[in-house]
C-alpha cells in the first residue's frame, strides 16, 4: 500500500479530527485572526473547517483523500497541498493542523 493509498481506507479516519479540540481551535482562530475566508489543508474529517463555518467564516478544506471529502462534500475539495485549485491570495487564513506528522 502506498502512503497515499492509506488515505482511501475509511478506517483511517475513525480517530482523526477530535471535534471538541477543533471547536476550541476554531474559536481561538476566529478570535485571534478574525478571518473572513479560511482554507484548511489536510482537513481529514473536516471538523475544524465545519466549526469555522459555524462561526461565520467562509471556510473550505482540502484533502488528498476522496474518502475524507465524503465527510463534508459541500465544503471539501480533493486536492494535493502542492496543487491548490485557487487563485493566489483569496484566503486570509490558511490552516495546517496535524498535517505534518
Amino acid at each position: 500500500m502506498s502512503h497515499l493509498q492509506q488515505y482511501e481506507d475509511p478506517k483511517y479516519f475513525v480517530n482523526i479530527g477530535d471535534e471538541e479540540v477543533n471547536k476550541e481551535r476554531a474559536v481561538w482562530l476566529s478570535q485571534e485572526f478574525h478571518p473572513k475566508r479560511a482554507l484548511e489543508l489536510g482537513a481529514g474529517r473536516f471538523t475544524l473547517t465545519s466549526a469555522l463555518r459555524r462561526l461565520d467564516v467562509d471556510a473550505y478544506g482540502i484533502d488528498v483523500s476522496s474518502e475524507a471529502c465524503k465527510f463534508a462534500p459541500d465544503i471539501a475539495i480533493q486536492a494535493l497541498c502542492q496543487q491548490l485549485p485557487f487563485k493566489d491570495q483569496i484566503f486570509d487564513l490558511t490552516i495546517a493542523f496535524d498535517v505534518l506528522e
